[in-house]
């Protein structure tokens, strides 16, 4: 064949033909057809694209020259087809092709189609056995094996087929053939318009507007059943789209069934001509099962391999099926045809649809990486149009559409929601991902049911770990029990439940819920999800969005937003209940965080004005192994407002929030326990460079500045029984306890031998010399062995009835209720300056300006106490910021974080009212502070700054600023105050009221009033002799170790150079001249000569030299010994003033003989200076 406008071959046939047939005569009607082919050559040239579409006139005109029996056979076919001056050609070579077709012109027609279309009662057989493949450049592109069995009869009542497919083998190189895949018309028959897609998906459900696609439009609707069988097997596809990845998919087998029938109203049947009458709905049943379906990615994956071994993952395998079975059907009611039938129906509700999924999948692994998200990306690009690009005609078809589809719906009308019900299994599930390195998770079994009122998700054996090493192609999936390295993510078992009707989610965990989390694995899920984000907005074909950036919300044809409606978006109730948990944050190697809870149980409702509850009976906070909070029955709840909270706020006229949101916590036991020698602040530190860690890689800059912060939520704390403890040494408590064991077992021994010894005696007054020595002898060395016996029995039953005295200090407070208000006059930077200027007004501020990192005020409120409390951490320069290392490992290596040197430091303006203060204070009380102090040297961090370390009060004036107003028990002074006031001011304490001193010894001098001196004011005056202001505290600049050389200046260096304070000079004022009442009350004072004596022992105690306590290399402790406050004084000086003294000396008690001295108003005072002098001690060893 020749082109007519140029001299080209547009077609090349060769061919072996047999044909017979029979015509009926005189209509000419064809009755029968035999045709078959031999040995075809076909090569047709320059092929062009073509846009015509199945018409249903044509159908039925085929259907008119089609004789009644048809019989087609081709055997040996080849086909070559070619374009660009045959620079590409398409090859296919068929084995065999077999159709046969057969019609009955006696029975009625099937004439269920919208729009009309008649097709008689029919049936067609299609066999397929071939070979396909291109050619391009002398290279194999595509090659199919393909064996293909079809038949499809068409009767006048229903339809049905069977599609069975033996073998398929297609290699594809998409580079290569999309040029003849270009010659179809994809884009018109897959273009839908955007808005009215957006409409359509917001109005409806997904399988509503199925007919909007254009190819659903273009055939020809059917009302009549229609039954499909299929059956595919041996399935192996390889593809390689441009410069992507190859990769490669197929299955052993799989089989569907798809069914549709109608179902009839009452009274409706099939009529003369063969048509259904009015049908009530539509209902399709599609089932489908596959066995072993696998997707590989990466290079070779093109190659055929052999199925993965069981309980093993083969990486590059993106996604396995073992098997499946899927059942499935859907209820769609259909409008009546006659008229009288639409107005009855008018007047009832529609029908809703109804769909139903029945699944199980056992077996399913899959893997999520890049290389398989780039190889979907490029897939997907092949079967999405370019956004913008609309081919002629398309909007006009949509638009039409869109009009037909409107026009049949009643006006005014919505369409009746779906009915869905689901039940899906899934068994062996597992996931992997991999990167730099590799995770695992793991799912033994779960179900999904789902229905129109509710649905529920149950999981059992649930694990994720991390794979640091591929050391093997292939890695073990194992039940979540036996995951081989230690898992990030344990749980047995897990339940989900939402009711639709209530908007409830449950959440119930009947088993142990383990987590352990490290920076390590945190590092890896972030990498992950960063990857994970990344490949879907590659699959849908998006920009990278910029950090911080929030969606538009949809609009409507006017362009304005459309918010979802209020019940739809806050009226969700979550309800979690957990029997235990153990949340593991590992901060380092050896050190870990551990949040133990037994039967938490959390709600979160929104109808409640979005409050929270969270309850457990026992909630521990372990760190390291030692459990250092205990809480037992807490209940932590959050409300939007709270009634209460009101008569607090109105106790502070300063504050002008009218409310807030409240957290309020109730725990009827809260126990605070620190170990001997364990280093709290270790741990605690390390946990706070993970939370910076943490907080600088998920920060996000903000888009534009906040024009107002959230406010804080209030606070309330409800204690029954607050203990906080410091555990002492077991050694020297069980040690102690062993030398009191042993001073009774000594007097019990005692008491024995003098019975035995009664007892030989009086056996020598019985026997004389005839007793032997031997015997005696014995006796008494049964007592020594029945000694030591009754000592180890009493030994082992010493803790048995009286538990062991643990604690080295315990602090006690009972029926504790702490409110903290937070309000807007105290939030923010600028409003906590000027609440630091209020309280600390002798604090000079840096002419710079003060810049703070932490900063929060708040107004503390308790029954007896009220006032603000001020936390700050001033912002250190350069030279105050240390280092520190957070390891993680391979591949990111060590991290390091920028901390801040300068310390928290509380500012505070108390106020109180203390019906009963008690201090004891004696001679054993030195070494047992000397072990505290030790101990609460561990809670707080030490010093980076390589400065000597400030004592105790100097450091109290570093980190304390503002004011307030509120061992031994036979040989003690008793000092008492009645009616006192207590004001604490920068470097004064005021003290006004009565006061009296007793002695109390172990004598008949006990109990004697030594002092009785009323309407006393006593001022202390501290004096802090320093080389700086002893109130600038903002100027002390710490220094890190490895910036020291930037500031050194030849003197050993100080930070606190210019703040330690050197000496302490010490002024006691004591003012007996405030006369309360109507008569002055005369102060007086009474001695005995065993007083005086008893009172220098007690300064003794005061000024002695403590021995050292737990120090030296075998205690670890190898600190200089701190200097006493008793000696930091320089010079102290004493006045007071009376109106009257009456002052008695008794030399006895009986006698009542003595001095009496009498003095009207008068003053004393007295100044002394204190020199210590340093003594050198001179050791000589022989």
């Amino acid at each position: 064949m020749l082109s007519v406008s140029k001299d080209i071959c547009m077609a090349e046939v060769s061919l072996s033909l047999g044909l017979s047939g029979d015509v009926s005569l005189p209509d000419m009607k064809p009755g029968s057809l035999t045709l078959s082919v031999r040995n075809l050559l076909a090569e047709l040239h320059e092929v062009c694209e073509t846009e015509q579409f199945i018409q249903t006139e044509t159908v039925e005109k085929f259907h008119q020259l089609i004789p009644q029996t048809v019989s087609v056979d081709f055997e040996n076919t080849n086909i070559t087809l070619s374009m660009q001056s045959q620079k590409r050609h398409l090859n296919w070579t068929l084995k065999s092709l077999k159709v046969g077709y057969g019609r009955e012109d006696d029975q009625p027609s099937l004439e269920s189609f919208t729009p009309a279309l008649r097709i008689p009662h029919s049936s067609l057989e299609f066999l397929l056995e071939g070979e396909e493949e291109e050619e391009e450049e002398e290279e194999a592109n595509m090659t199919t094996d393909i064996l293909l069995a079809a038949r499809k009869p068409v009767t006048s009542i229903d339809i049905s087929g069977s599609v069975t497919l033996g073998t398929c083998i297609v290699h594809y190189r998409h580079q290569e053939f999309s040029h003849w895949l270009d010659l179809f018309p994809w884009k018109q028959l897959f273009h839908r318009k955007a808005a009215h897609r957006k409409r359509q998906v917001m109005s409806r459900g997904p399988l509503e507007y199925l007919h909007t696609f254009v190819p659903y439009r273009r055939l020809p609707h059917l009302d009549a059943p229609v039954m499909i069988q299929s059956s595919v097997s041996n399935v192996n596809v390889s593809v390689q789209l441009g410069d992507t990845t190859p990769f490669a998919l197929g299955f052993i087998s799989t089989s569907a069934e798809l069914q549709r029938t109608l179902d009839l109203a009452p009274g409706s049947d099939v009529d003369q001509e063969g048509l259904l009458g009015s049908s009530q709905s539509v209902r399709h049943r599609a089932s489908l099962s596959l066995d072993h379906f696998w997707w590989r990615v990466g290079q070779g994956s093109h190659i055929q391999q052999a199925p993965h071994p069981p309980g093993k993952h083969v990486w590059g395998e993106a996604l396995i099926l073992d098997c499946l079975a899927l059942q499935g059907s859907y209820n769609r009611p259909r409008m009546q045809c006659s008229s009288s039938s639409s107005s009855s129906s008018s007047s009832s509700p529609p029908q809703s649809p109804s769909l139903s999924v029945d699944s199980k999948l056992t077996g399913l692994q899959v893997e999520l990486s890049e290389t398989g998200a780039l190889c979907l990306s490029r897939l997907l690009e092949l079967f999405t149009p370019p956004a913008g690009r609309e081919p002629e005609g398309a909007g006009d078809c949509s638009a039409s559409a869109a009009t037909d589809e409107a026009s049949q719906l009643p006006p005014s009308s919505t369409p009746p929601p779906l009915l869905f019900n689901m039940e899906c299994a899934l068994e062996d599930v597992n996931v992997f991902t991999l990167s730099n390195l590799a995770a695992r998770f793991r799912l033994d079994a779960t179900s999904v049911r789902g229905g129109p009122e509710s649905a529920g998700v149950s999981l059992a054996g649930v694990s994720l770990s991390v794979v640091k090493v591929l050391l093997e192609n292939m890695e073990p999936c194992c039940p979540a029990s036996q995951t081989p390295s230690h898992p990030v993510l344990t749980l047995a078992t897990l339940s989900l439940s939402h009711c639709r009707v209530t908007h409830t989610l449950e959440v119930q965990c009947d088993q142990e819920l383990v987590l352990e989390w490290t920076p390590l694995h945190h590092m890896f899920l972030y990498q992950h999800m960063t990857e994970a984000h990344a490949c879907w907005l590659m699959l849908r074909q998006e920009p990278d969005e910029e950090p911080g950036s929030v969606p538009p919300l949809p609009t409507d044809d006017g362009g304005e937003d459309i918010v979802p409606p209020p019940d739809q978006t806050g009226a969700m109730c979550v309800r979690v209940e957990l029997a235990r948990t153990l949340l593991t944050a590992h901060v380092s190697e050896q050190n870990y965080i551990l949040l133990h809870t037994e039967a938490l149980s959390l709600s979160l409702s929104k109808h409640a004005a979005g409050s929270a509850h969270l309850r457990s009976p026992e909630l521990f906070l372990n760190f390291d192994g030692n459990d250092i909070f205990s809480f037992k029955d807490l209940d932590v709840r959050t409300f939007r407002e709270l009634a209460e909270m009101r008569a607090h706020r109105d106790a502070f006229p300063f504050l002008t929030t009218p409310s807030n949101r409240v957290w309020v916590f109730t725990c009827p036991s809260l126990a605070v326990e620190f170990p001997y020698q364990y280093n709290f602040s270790n741990t605690f530190d390390l946990a706070v460079s993970v939370q910076k860690w943490l907080k600088s890689l998920h920060h996000r800059p903000a888009t534009a500045p906040a024009t107002s912060d959230l406010l804080p939520p209030d606070l309330v704390f409800r204690i029954g029984q607050f203990s906080f403890v410091f555990l002492d040494d077991v050694f020297e408590i069980k040690l102690r306890d062993n030398y009191e064991l042993m001073k009774d077992e000594a007097k019990e021994s005692a008491k024995r031998l003098q019975l035995l010894d009664k007892k030989v005696a009086e056996l020598r007054r019985q026997h004389g010399e005839l007793l032997p020595a031997r015997k005696i002898e014995d006796l008494y060395s049964s007592l020594e062995r029945k000694h030591i016996e009754i000592y180890i029995q009493r030994s082992r039953r010493l803790y048995a009835n009286t538990p062991m005295r643990k604690s080295l200090l315990t602090w006690t407070v009972s029926d504790l209720e702490l409110v903290a208000l937070a309000d807007r006059s105290l939030h923010g930077p600028e409003r906590v300056r000027e609440q630091l200027r209020d309280i600390d007004g002798v604090s000079p501020f840096p002419r710079d300006g003060l810049s703070l990192v932490v900063q929060w005020c708040r107004a503390i409120r308790d029954w007896e106490l009220w006032g603000r409390l001020v936390g700050t951490e001033q912002d250190g320069q350069a030279r105050a910021h240390r280092k520190q290392i957070i390891p993680l490992g391979e591949p990111w290596g060590d991290v390091t974080v920028h901390r801040n040197m300068p310390p928290l430091k509380f500012h505070f303006d108390f106020k109180s009212n203390i019906f009963l203060y008690t201090i004891v204070w004696g001679p054993c009380w030195d070494p047992a502070w000397t072990l505290i102090g030790q101990v609460a040297d561990l809670l707080t961090k030490a010093p980076v700054d390589p400065s000597p370390p400030l004592a105790w009060w100097d450091k109290s004036r570093l980190l304390l600023h503002g004011r307030f107003d509120p061992y031994n028990t036979t040989e003690n002074m008793h000092w008492e105050w009645n009616k006192v006031n207590y004001d604490w001011n920068p470097g004064q304490f005021v003290f006004k009221g009565d006061m009296d001193v007793n002695v109390r010894t172990a004598s008949k001098y006990d109990d004697i009033c030594f002092l009785h001196l009323p309407n006393l004011c006593m001022t202390l005056d501290l004096q802090w002799l320093c080389h700086g202001n002893p109130y600038d505290h903002y100027g002390v600049t710490l220094c890190c170790a490895e910036n020291m050389a930037d500031v050194t200046s030849g003197q050993p260096h100080d930070s606190y150079r210019a703040f330690r304070s050197e000496n302490l000079n010490l002024s006691i004022t004591m003012d007996l001249n405030q006369h309360c009442g109507t008569e002055p009350c005369q102060p007086r004072m009474l001695f005995y000569s065993s007083t005086l004596r008893w009172m220098q022992n007690f300064w003794a105690t005061w000024t002695g030299v403590s021995r050292p306590i737990c120090r030296g290399e075998l205690f670890h402790s190898l600190r200089l010994i701190r200097k006493k406050l008793g000696q930091h004084y320089k010079q102290l000086s004493y006045t007071a003033a009376f109106p009257q003294l009456q002052v008695h000396y008794w030399a006895s008690f009986a006698q009542q003989r003595g001095i009496q001295v009498e003095c009207k108003k008068g003053h004393v005072f007295t100044r002394g200076a204190q020199r210590l002098i340093p003594q050198v001690y001179l050791f000589i060893q022989a």
